[in-house]
């Protein structure tokens, strides 16, 4: 997420850009790290709920049982469903521990937020494919398409969501065929 940060710095922020003195370019960027750790220590002001361990394992338990490499539409969408339940759950998630200071609860509270996101681009993404490619493995669509599915999809986090788009592959060296095992 720093590195989201860094990269919205250079491309917005034109005192960011102008500054030549590397110090003051890092306080400008330890400012923003700050807001961010801010906005995600939130949860240390939670009442007692449940932990992020458990969050944590229902999430990882469900993308195994319904995203895993065999998959088939109806598993796909409850993978997207149990992710935007787990986010709304991870807003409420109790830190027992309230220190800013080496605090494990809380870094392993914002990872969970992190990672919910990247499950949510994964299973958004998986729904996309509308075909059996590699470790996308779909039940109901067993075969390969390179005619209409020889191409990359892009996820871009959106305010509640994400947006999908696609990028054609470029063939270079190999040509792709189809993996038997």
């Amino acid at each position: 997420e720093i590195d989201v940060i860094l990269a919205k710095l250079e491309s917005k922020n034109l005192e960011f850009n102008t500054i030549d003195n590397e110090y003051k370019r890092l306080i400008l960027l330890n400012k923003h790290v700050e807001n961010l750790f801010k906005k995600k220590s939130k949860n240390l002001s939670n009442e007692k709920n449940e932990s992020f361990g458990q969050v944590r394992l229902d999430r990882g338990t469900g993308m195994k049982k319904h995203l895993g490499v065999y998959r088939d539409q109806s598993s796909m969408e409850k993978a997207l469903e149990l992710v935007k339940d787990i986010k709304e759950r991870a807003k409420s998630i109790y830190v027992a521990d309230k220190t800013k200071t080496f605090n494990t609860n809380l870094m392993f509270s914002i990872e969970l937020g992190f990672m919910t996101e990247c499950a949510e681009a994964i299973a958004a993404s998986a729904i996309q494919r509308q075909e059996s490619r590699g470790a996308h493995t779909r039940t109901d669509m067993p075969d390969r398409d390179d005619e209409n599915w020889l191409k990359h999809i892009l996820v871009t986090k959106a305010e509640e969501s994400h947006d999908i788009s696609f990028l054609d592959v470029i063939i270079t060296d190999w040509e792709p065929v189809i993996r038997q095992y």
